[in-house]
């Protein structure tokens, strides 16, 4: 009984925190300030510099609000507050989502990274003879994985020919067709985690610099220094985080799984941007 008490009490607190979240989202002074800025959904590739846009964002005022793993949808939006960005991480955000930004009414940033380099990152992620993650689910993974397959290139091309384990919920092949829907569409700013790391290294224009185009985008005023505010955010780092660079799969990854990569996923590679050389 007293376990069933403290789940129900458990249950009224959340419900009454979102509903007090609800409350201040439509008082007269969120709603003036959500008509200048409409809502902001993120949808990011696995490996594709999530935490390096988030620290970004934060930078810019936007904390974050999660959906918990469920489709982000227009109703996220009422329990975000104006200055929270909503986070599809590998979900794409919902028909009305997608509906509002073609109207103007929301907008979407999606954050893109070489393919390559996704798939080099995905491998790491999951390579088993690598110290153990943040994330007890990933090194759940990585033991299963460790029996699976027992090498790192068997890991490989599991993951790239999609014959990872169960609810692998990573599938490259599935995200990267899913994204094109956004990255081809006028209403949604794509961004690249190439560009951020280029910037670090050479002086960009700042008319061109994605952190002043995100500011555009969502009508904000750009920073004064925003290279600077980009090192922070390289340098912040993440429980994630791996190497800070670009183009590693050119080193790091095995010229024949670079060979069976671009094979499967060239047409994807070449839609995005990205060149095969």
């Amino acid at each position: 009984m007293t376990a069933a008490i403290k789940h129900i009490a458990g249950l009224y607190a959340r419900v009454h925190r979102k509903l007090l979240r609800i409350a201040d989202t439509v008082s007269p002074t969120s709603v003036a300030r959500r008509v200048n800025r409409p809502p902001l959904f993120v949808f990011s590739l696995h490996k594709s510099g999530t935490h390096l846009l988030r620290n970004i964002l934060e930078s810019l005022g936007f904390g974050l609000y999660s959906t918990d793993g469920s489709r982000p949808d227009m109703s996220h939006a009422l329990l975000a507050n104006p200055s929270q960005y909503i986070s599809t991480v590998h979900r794409l955000p919902g028909d009305d989502v997608r509906v509002a930004c073609a109207k103007g009414e929301a907008r979407i940033i999606l954050n893109i990274r070489d393919p390559r380099d996704i798939f080099l990152s995905t491998i790491d992620y999951f390579d088993w003879t690598r110290p153990d993650t943040a994330f007890a689910h990933v090194n759940f993974y990585r033991q299963a994985y460790s029996r699976a397959f027992p090498s790192r290139r068997s890991l490989a091309l599991a993951i790239l020919e999609d014959r990872t384990l169960g609810d692998y919920p990573y599938t490259i092949s599935a995200q990267l067709q899913a994204c094109q829907v956004l990255y081809f569409h006028p209403s949604v700013l794509s961004v690249k985690y190439e560009d951020f790391m280029a910037c670090l290294e050479s002086t960009c224009n700042p008319a061109s610099h994605p952190v002043s185009r995100i500011c555009e985008y969502l009508q904000i005023d750009v920073p004064k220094d925003i290279g600077e505010l980009v090192r922070r955010a390289v340098t912040r780092g993440s429980r994630t985080m791996n190497v800070g660079r670009a183009d590693r799969w050119r080193v790091d990854l095995d010229p024949d799984l670079i060979g069976r990569f671009q094979e499967r996923h060239g047409q994807v590679i070449r839609s995005l941007g990205y060149s095969i050389d």
